[in-house]
């Protein structure tokens, strides 16, 4: 959200619109020495060119290690923190552990790293001795950042909508989409699912992930399914912008859903963060002294 708040027309040179990768599903797919469930903790996480620090993807403690199971592999994705930017290589990092009934008995599940190269491929598969896993990508063209800030039910009694649970999914449409168009088959992504009724007062579904893609000139597409009867589904379409906020409602059976999102281009590089530690949209990056800005990346001084 880096540049959300900015007026069009008076975007700094450094916020641009860039190719990003968007990660729609990581899984496990087979066990070799183990078996099914797997109480999983550990991170997850991707670099790109624009910063090098982690951008996790899956962030779990010990104390909250996901129940892996045969019939539902998927990990509990809560990331990225922000756009992943997908110009050169992306790589991936994975450090994951099986919790034992005690901290000394917990095991490795995977330590590995994958790189994504940007060719296309929809998908990448990593294994060891213990299991194998599926990262499910979808790369996007000219894409600027969306978080969605909000779903939240408006109606009068939201804690009594979705006594089953419900679903948040959405996916990046491409240019030229019509709705009536029922040959297209875009990905969803999953981002969150509750599996019994909304606890909020103020009828917010509290989301695990919130940052996603869209190309500039798509559509973004926010879908509310309920759990229990799937075919009592809305949605919502909203169309990407540069900077400032979309608000839309769509009715899921007797229950109005309010989806708020907020756009934001992406940062050309992180020379404008180091040097002030935030971004401002109407000052130009100073360029900085190439021992500076390896002391800032460092934190090493050059002698």
């Amino acid at each position: 959200m880096s540049f959300t708040h900015c007026a069009p027309g008076r975007m700094p040179s450094y916020a641009v619109v860039k190719p990003t990768l968007q990660i729609l599903s990581i899984k496990v797919t087979e066990l070799t020495e183990l078996e099914w469930p797997l109480k999983v903790y550990g991170i997850i996480a991707a670099r790109d060119t624009v910063d090098n620090l982690r951008n996790p993807l899956f962030l779990c403690s010990r104390n909250g290690a996901q129940l892996v199971t045969q019939q539902d592999p998927f990990l509990r994705l809560t990331g990225p923190s922000r756009a992943v930017v997908c110009e050169d290589p992306v790589s991936f990092e994975i450090q994951l552990k099986l919790k034992g009934r005690t901290e000394s008995e917990d095991k490795a599940l995977m330590s590995s790293k994958l790189s994504y190269k940007g060719d296309s491929a929809s998908t990448l598969n990593v294994g060891n001795h213990f299991c194998n896993m599926e990262f499910c990508f979808q790369q996007l063209d000219r894409s600027v950042q969306a978080t969605i800030v909000g779903v939240r039910v408006v109606s009068q009694r939201p804690s009594s909508s979705f006594p089953h649970g419900a679903q948040v999914l959405c996916s990046s449409l491409p240019r030229g989409f019509k709705e009536d168009d029922n040959t297209l088959s875009c990905p969803n992504m999953l981002l969150h699912d509750w599996k019994d009724g909304i606890r909020s007062t103020d009828g917010h579904l509290d989301l695990a992930r919130h940052v996603v893609s869209a190309e500039l000139r798509g559509k973004l597409k926010v879908l509310v399914k309920d759990r229990k009867s799937p075919d009592l589904t809305g949605y919502v379409l909203l169309t990407p912008k540069k900077c400032n906020f979309s608000q839309a409602t769509c009715l899921v059976g007797d229950a109005e859903v309010e989806v708020t999102v907020a756009w934001s281009l992406l940062v050309k590089d992180d020379e404008c963060i180091l040097s002030s530690s935030y971004v401002d949209p109407y000052e130009a990056c100073p360029t900085l002294h190439p021992s500076t800005l390896t002391f800032l990346k460092t934190g090493v001084a050059e002698n």
